[in-house]
């Protein structure tokens, strides 16, 4: 986060030099403090939407004490003028205008020929690389219609849009919300999913069950499907690849053996008892979450009603997705 940060501000620091000036110069320069910093607004958060907050503010504490040293380093490259507390937390937040696509090694050593392979690395390899994406600036949020989907397939480096409804001259290109889960929505973004708005995530702590114990081979197993196994996003249904990472958590030694003998396993169903305790242990981990929630949906829904501040509603929209995710 340092380092993107560092590039925005050294872009907007180039002025009508930079590539991204045309877009840089369209965003607005707030200094206007973060809503969760006020405990008037904490009252609304729920648990995880503090829990992310808090994240987020360590990220920005952080970037601020570094940004800050690099005109003392520097102060010919780096102008104090532009590396400061107030711009650096408007850079970080630019992250959440930022994509993650897969392009080829060789194409992107084309661009920049200083970056080398790594000893044994196919050139042909595609590198996730985060970029910026001025288009999300200019999209409707929806949930509906003609959608970003993500990266195409075939073409590495470009995005896709699919569409559920015919195409049309003058029908607008929109982002499902930038498929954020509703907390990294609410803090980034300070906004919220429509209440109505069948497509959304949560995400929770993904903690193994008591009792489990990690070796090396289930390590690599749960590396697969548990990709970050402290925490997971969940939606509606529940994906094979969380249900994989339930079912790999409660695989007992013989079910492992035999997954080692036919040399792969899809994250299929194992036994009976094994897809019991899964769904047991999922169940365990929605109940003990929803006891964070001590809201009722139908108070909070007249709450909305009532609230005239945006900041007040999104906080309260965001523990209702949250509670009927968690009742799913």
């Amino acid at each position: 986060s340092f380092l993107w940060t560092a590039i925005v501000l050294y872009e907007l620091q180039k002025g009508s030099s930079s590539f991204y000036s045309p877009f840089l110069k369209l965003l607005p320069i707030s200094n206007v403090s973060h809503p969760l910093l006020n405990d008037t607004y904490r009252a609304y958060a729920d648990p995880a939407t503090l829990d992310r907050f808090s994240r987020y503010d360590r990220g920005t504490i952080y970037n601020r004490v570094y940004i800050t040293e690099l005109p003392k380093y520097n102060p010919k490259l780096y102008s104090a003028q532009y590396f400061n507390d107030n711009l650096s937390d408007w850079a970080f937040q630019l992250m959440s205008r930022t994509y993650t696509v897969n392009i080829p090694f060789e194409e992107l050593q084309s661009i920049y020929p200083d970056i080398q392979l790594r000893s044994g690395q196919d050139p042909k390899q595609v590198t996730p690389i985060r970029v910026l994406m001025p288009i999300y600036s200019f999209l409707n949020h929806s949930h509906s219609g003609i959608r970003l989907a993500g990266q195409c397939e075939d073409l590495p480096g470009t995005l896709c849009f699919d569409s559920q409804a015919s195409m049309k001259s003058n029908r607008s290109l929109s982002a499902n919300f930038l498929q954020h889960n509703i907390h990294d929505l609410v803090v980034l973004h300070g906004t919220s999913h429509p209440l109505n708005n069948p497509q959304y995530s949560i995400q929770l702590e993904f903690k193994p069950p008591s009792g489990f114990q990690m070796d090396e081979k289930k390590y690599h197993l749960l590396l697969t499907y548990c990709l970050r196994p402290h925490s997971f996003f969940f939606k509606q249904p529940i994906s094979q690849t969380v249900m994989a990472c339930a079912r790999g958590y409660h695989m007992t030694g013989a079910e492992l053996a035999r997954y080692e003998k036919e040399g792969q396993w899809n994250g299929e169903v194992l036994s009976e008892s094994n897809e019991e305790m899964s769904r047991q242990f999922l169940l365990d981990l929605f109940r003990q979450e929803y006891k964070k929630y001590p809201h009722h949906v139908k108070d909070d829904l007249k709450l909305i009603s009532e609230a005239s501040d945006p900041a007040v509603k999104h906080l309260i929209s965001t523990r209702v997705l949250a509670k009927r995710l968690l009742t799913y």
